[in-house]
C-alpha cells in the first residue's frame, strides 16, 4: 500500500515537471480534485471524475442551507425528467442550464450556468451517478463546512414551492406547464420529440385528437389557412 502511494506521488511530481503544470499539482489528487478549475489545470480531470468524484461520500448532506440543498434538489428532478435520455450529454447540459435559472439568487444561477458550459462532460457523468451533493459542492454553491442560514424574520422559502424548481419531469408534463415554466422549446426539441407513446387500444378522443392535429397539418402545408 505504501509503494502505492509512492508512486502515485511520483508520477504526480515527474508529470508536473514534463508538462510545465502548476507546482501545486505535484501534491497529487488532493489537490487536483479539489475543483473543477484545479483537475483541469492539473490536467487530471478524468481522474478525477472517475476515481475520486464518483465515490466520494464526505461532500454529502454537509451544507443544510436552502441553497445548497435547493441545488441538489434541481439537480434531481432535472435528471429524474431525462434519465430515459441519460446518455445524451447534449441533453443533459441543455437541461441543467434550464436548470440554473430556477435559482432565485443570481451569484449561484452564474456558477452553475458557468460550471455547466465549461465542464459538460465531467458534469454529465456525475448526473448519470446522481452525484449531486458532490456536483453542488463542486460548483462552490455547497460549503465545505456545516453550514445552517441564520435565524431571519422574512417569511421562509420553502424547497420546491415554485414547481418550476421540479424540472423536465413537471415542465413538460403538459402543454399548459411548459407555458408556465417558459420550456415549450425546451420540452418540443428535447423530450416530446423523443418520446414513445403508448396507446390504448379503442381510444376514440385520441383518434379524433390525431385526425385533427393531421387536418391542421394539411391546411398548413396546403397554406389555406386565410
Amino acid at each position: 500500500m505504501a509503494k502505492a502511494v509512492l508512486v502515485t506521488y511520483l508520477i504526480a511530481y515527474f508529470i508536473t515537471l514534463s508538462f510545465a503544470y502548476k507546482q501545486e499539482c505535484a501534491v497529487g489528487p488532493e489537490y487536483w480534485c479539489k475543483s473543477f478549475e484545479t483537475a483541469q489545470d492539473c490536467g487530471a480531470l478524468h481522474h478525477c471524475t472517475d476515481t475520486v468524484w464518483r465515490y466520494d461520500e464526505k461532500h454529502t448532506k454537509i451544507d443544510s442551507s436552502t441553497t445548497c440543498e435547493w441545488c441538489q434538489k434541481i439537480l434531481e428532478n432535472t435528471h429524474k425528467g431525462i434519465q430515459h435520455l441519460a446518455n445524451n450529454e447534449d441533453l443533459i447540459k441543455s437541461s441543467l442550464l434550464n436548470g440554473c435559472k430556477l435559482f432565485p439568487l443570481q451569484s449561484v444561477s452564474s456558477k452553475c450556468t458557468h460550471t455547466v458550459e465549461n465542464y459538460g462532460t465531467p458534469v454529465a457523468s456525475l448526473m448519470k451517478h446522481k452525484r449531486y451533493a458532490t456536483l453542488c459542492h463542486l460548483m462552490s454553491i455547497c460549503s465545505d463546512e456545516p453550514v445552517t442560514e441564520p435565524p431571519s424574520t422574512e417569511k421562509p422559502i420553502i424547497l420546491g414551492q415554485n414547481r418550476c424548481t421540479w424540472g423536465p419531469s413537471y415542465w413538460c408534463s403538459s402543454l399548459s406547464n411548459s407555458r408556465e415554466c417558459s420550456s415549450i422549446d425546451h420540452c418540443s426539441n428535447k423530450i416530446w420529440s423523443q418520446q414513445s407513446i403508448e396507446k390504448k387500444p379503442n381510444d376514440n378522443i385520441c383518434q379524433y385528437c390525431e385526425f385533427t392535429i393531421q387536418k391542421l397539418r394539411n391546411i398548413i402545408d396546403d397554406e389555406k389557412t386565410e
